[in-house]
């Protein structure tokens, strides 16, 4: 569902993506990746003239580039393009110590002193991937109303069980030829599959989300809607492109303008879809500043996702308190959390909630903390 509201505004965005794979999928008795999750990200700056150069944006981008230390600089001028990896002045790649580095911190202040935004879409894979398997257990044709908030937790529960227990998951998916499950297996697919959550339920350490698990496991299998979704599949890919990313992300402003750096499978399902240019256009990034920072705050936020993933939200709250002098993590909060308030499809997530909680938890403890955000 799209904001009506997000049709009327305007800006400018530069995209890329990290470290992704072009789909995902079973191969060998194991994931083709070991990435958690896809994304893609960027910077959005809000302008009435997004096709407009009178913006300067990419001046501006330069003028930041300059704020780099001196080796840095140097790169610049003696190379194409510098990666994010180019910016580290040491080995160190955690989310809390690139906040350290002087280079990552004019980003983040540029950022937060231009109030640009930055936008992001962010599919857990195994998640996304669970979803069809699961539906049939969340809403049968007698259902009324989907019970959304109870099907997020149970999603999130059943991934977090088949992450922590990959082999066994995959196992059962290859034996039954998961996404493709022939309907005279069905039955025992989800026998066996109620049995693979039920036997790790003990794990998960909040009752409630251990409650509405327990409470779609017993429901009875609606298999004419798992029929459907489990079948006509590609054999052993559970996501097959990630185009939807960009052209769901694309659509949501269409009074904007789109710079994405360039991906010929990405590009060629643009054409495909007859995506005007004058909305969105591919770009090779050593020809584009703009491309180049967005390179640099998707691996930003990648860290962050990184550093979220590995703490519970108790060890979060310790992590705030010996950072809250920290200006800034603060204006990372900020930054994300003006980027909500302009228009929550900025922010475009499948992942679980236990992760979506965590970074909600963390970025407005820290914005409670700050003193100086308006």
């Amino acid at each position: 569902m799209l904001d009506e509201e997000a049709y009327k505004k305007k800006g400018l965005s530069y995209i890329d993506e990290t470290n992704n794979s072009g789909n995902f999928n079973i191969k060998k008795g194991c994931f083709n990746t070991d990435n958690t999750y896809f994304l893609r990200g960027g910077i959005f700056i809000p302008t009435k003239n997004p096709h407009s150069f009178e913006n300067n944006i990419e001046k501006n981008i330069e003028c930041l580039f300059e704020k780099f230390d001196k080796k840095t600089r140097d790169k610049f001028k003696n190379q194409d393009e510098v990666k994010y990896k180019g910016l580290l002045s040491n080995n160190k790649s955690t989310f809390l110590d690139i906040l350290s580095i002087p280079n990552i911190q004019e980003i983040i202040h540029w950022l937060y002193m231009n109030k640009y935004l930055i936008h992001y879409g962010v599919i857990d894979n195994l998640f996304y991937s669970i979803s069809d398997i699961l539906e049939p257990l969340i809403m049968s044709s007698n259902d009324v109303v989907y019970p959304k908030n109870k099907a997020d937790f149970f999603k999130s529960t059943v991934t977090e069980i088949a992450y922590n227990h990959q082999k066994e998951f995959v196992n059962l998916a290859k034996k039954y030829n998961v996404p493709n499950v022939v309907r005279e297996r069905l039955v025992n697919f989800y026998k066996e599959f109620k049995v693979f959550i039920i036997g790790h339920i003990g794990e998960i350490p909040d009752k409630l989300p251990i409650a509405y698990t327990k409470e779609f496991v017993d429901k009875a299998v609606d298999y004419d809607s798992a029929s459907i979704l489990l079948s006509g599949n590609k054999e052993d890919v559970l996501i097959d492109k990630y185009v939807e990313e960009y052209t769901v992300w694309v659509s949501s402003f269409p009074s904007s303008y789109y710079i994405i750096d360039k991906q010929d499978a990405i590009e060629r399902s643009f054409k495909n879809l007859n995506i005007p240019e004058s909305l969105a256009v591919f770009e090779d990034s050593k020809q584009n500043s703009g491309l180049q920072l967005a390179d640099y705050i998707v691996n930003i936020l990648k860290t962050y996702i990184d550093f979220l993933n590995n703490y519970e939200t108790s060890d979060l709250l310790k992590i705030v308190q010996e950072e809250k002098n920290n200006p800034t993590l603060i204006e990372f909060a900020t930054i994300l959390h003006r980027s909500r308030e302009y228009s929550p499809l900025l922010n475009i997530s499948v992942m679980s909630r236990f992760l979506l909680k965590k970074m909600q938890f963390f970025e407005n403890i820290l914005i409670d903390k700050s003193e100086c955000v308006k």
